[in-house]
């Protein structure tokens, strides 16, 4: 079966996983543009501890359930792992809505091991049904279809909490959760390894290939990397992002909320050109991966350059900067192929899912460095400098997958 006709027949359920990757990534950068509501509404000395953790929070989850979520995606298949997964999503939704603060860090938590499920499953979508020179591409598409939910979470979301309110805002976004768990179950085919090896066999199965992956050096640094790139763009996109710019353009935070919107488009625009670069043009994925941490590390000098010029800057060297975090994070998306390609296609979300358990694991801890630092961006942005040149050193221990 060629590329395209693979692509025709299953884009059903490629869709609908696309279409909860758009709602994975509201989530995921949503309190970024909360923070002037939660700080008012938290209020006092540990105001900024809160909005942290409840930030945090999202990310332990995912981190946490990236392994078991492998496991859960490759002997289950993607039909019932994700569309339970989605009710987790939609219940996390609505323990926000009390706005309490324990139900608020709870409610993160679930939503943010409901969403680990998506790219899980998308990775192992593509390996499953699609050929190895359409991956970087459907995961740049991917990509791009997450960062419409990024856009949706900046000044979109942003003029949805000031009209509705927090708690409107939570059970607007619980809604399509539920039809999306319905859709997924009823469009993907996908059964897992329990299907042909049944469940006790399928476990032990994909028990061996974690076994294979978390003694591979490669993967160490893939997830490394992830860390270093995506984790620093992460951490800054759904935390403190909106604060920077609000101080290098000194502007208020709706007219900050489009430079994080910038963000997010230019990187929603770069990702497909990148996979296509990776898959047609180079036929690679490792130029890419050398020249990923290099670009973030440049792009993150430029931010950290802004903070100490004199007073606030214009827009234009605002939106650059923007502009240039998010055409520098696209290249990252040569990782997950990666992390997948040098295994056997059938045990493709315990393999990718290790990796972006590194990642994901790294852009928690990120998260939580500005209470840390008394809030210094300029602290923070050196160590994601630093990060990123370390892990331009660790790109040379990975395999080739093309």
């Amino acid at each position: 079966m060629g590329p395209e006709l693979s692509i025709r027949r299953y884009l059903p359920g490629l869709l609908a996983l696309l279409t909860a990757y758009v709602l994975v990534y509201i989530h995921r950068v949503a309190i970024a543009v909360m923070t002037p509501e939660l700080s008012e509404l938290l209020g006092g000395s540990s105001a900024e501890f809160l909005v942290s953790q409840i930030t945090a929070a999202y990310f332990y989850a995912y981190a946490l359930m990236q392994i078991p979520g492998g496991v859960l995606a490759d002997v289950l298949g993607i039909k019932r792992y994700t569309s339970l997964s989605l009710l987790l999503l939609f219940m996390g939704s609505l323990l926000f809505t009390p706005l309490v603060p324990s139900l608020m860090i709870a409610g993160r938590a679930l939503i943010g091991a409901g969403a680990a499920a998506i790219f899980i499953s998308l990775q192992r979508f593509i390996a499953v049904f699609h050929s190895k020179d359409v991956g970087a591409r459907i995961t740049g598409v991917a990509l791009t279809a997450g960062n419409v939910g990024a856009i949706l979470a900046t000044a979109p979301l942003r003029y949805l909490v000031g009209y509705a309110g927090l708690a409107v805002t939570f059970v607007v976004l619980a809604i399509p959760a539920v039809i999306l768990s319905l859709q997924t179950y009823s469009q993907i085919p996908d059964l897992g390894i329990s299907a042909r090896l049944g469940l006790k066999d399928s476990v032990k199965a994909t028990a061996r290939q974690l076994r294979v992956v978390t003694g591979s050096i490669h993967s160490w640094s893939l997830g490394i990397i992830l860390a270093a790139t995506y984790g620093t763009t992460l951490a800054f996109q759904s935390y403190w992002g909106l604060r920077y710019f609000m101080r290098v353009g000194g502007v208020d935070a709706n007219t900050a909320s489009l430079y994080l919107m910038a963000v997010a488009l230019t990187f929603a625009a770069a990702t497909p050109l990148v996979g296509h670069v990776s898959d047609k043009v180079i036929g690679k994925r490792k130029p890419l991966l050398l020249l990923a941490p290099v670009l973030q590390a440049a792009a993150w000098a430029f931010l950290y350059l802004l903070l100490w010029g004199p007073g606030t800057h214009g827009t234009l060297l605002t939106l650059l900067a923007a502009i240039a975090l998010g055409a520098s994070s696209a290249v990252h998306i040569v990782i997950a192929p990666m992390a997948r390609e040098v295994y056997e296609r059938e045990y493709s979300g315990t393999s990718f899912a290790f990796v972006n358990f590194l990642g994901f694991s790294g852009a928690a801890l990120l998260e939580t460095l500005l209470p840390l630092l008394g809030g210094s961006m300029n602290a923070v942005l050196l160590i994601y400098i630093l990060v990123n040149l370390a892990a331009s050193v660790l790109a040379r221990f990975t395999r080739e997958s093309m």
